[in-house]
């Protein structure tokens, strides 16, 4: 795993609030991130569902990293909505094994819940979700402390319900693989499946 954590931001993403959200990414991951508009296209749109299936987002992901030598972990961070089989959505999704996922701003935005427009809600939001993701690249599973980055949020109450920071037991485990990959540079975290 490199040590720094790419962060593609999509043309459709919430214009403006890159800057905050990828501080907020950096101090909680305490891990150096960078920011570039977002260079793949986004294949897996579903016409009938009117979302894009994060399995295939993925796999574009994957295939960038491969082509172009990417070892870093790389967030991709978008508006439209997201789905997996099984699921009617998802604010994100990772793939541990190429060291990718994608998160949705969709369901984040009070507005989608006919709530007041909330850009520092958003914020908050976009970070939480974007460290989950993160977390999972690192080889982090569910976390049974509600109030975790790693609990798995069921919907927006659970996402707000989080803390923008990790418990102690997946804090240990981050440290000992950012010093394992320090210590042994390019090391990979590996898992079998997209974990959302």
């Amino acid at each position: 795993m490199g040590m720094d954590i790419h962060i593609f931001w999509d043309a459709l993403a919430p214009e403006g609030l890159e800057l905050p959200t990828s501080r907020l990414i950096a101090k909680a991951m305490d891990i150096p991130v960078d920011i570039t508009p977002n260079p793949i296209l986004c294949n897996g749109f579903v016409r009938e569902r009117e979302q894009f299936n994060a399995h295939s987002i993925l796999d574009s992901l994957d295939r960038y990293k491969r082509r172009n030598r990417i070892a870093s972990p790389i967030l991709l961070v978008m508006a439209q909505d997201l789905f997996r089989s099984q699921h009617a959505y998802v604010f994100g999704l990772a793939r541990p094994t190429a060291q990718a996922a994608v998160i949705s701003s969709a369901r984040l935005h009070n507005e989608f819940w006919n709530l007041p427009k909330d850009d520092t809600a958003l914020i908050e939001r976009l970070a939480k979700e974007g460290c989950h993701e993160l977390g999972h690249l690192v080889g982090l599973v569910h976390c049974n402390d509600p109030r975790c980055i790693m609990a798995n949020p069921e919907n927006l109450e659970d996402l707000d319900r989080k803390h923008l920071w990790f418990c102690s037991i997946c804090r240990d485990t981050i440290r000992n693989v950012y010093d394992t990959a320090r210590e042994y540079q390019g090391i990979d975290v590996k898992k079998t499946s997209d974990v959302s």
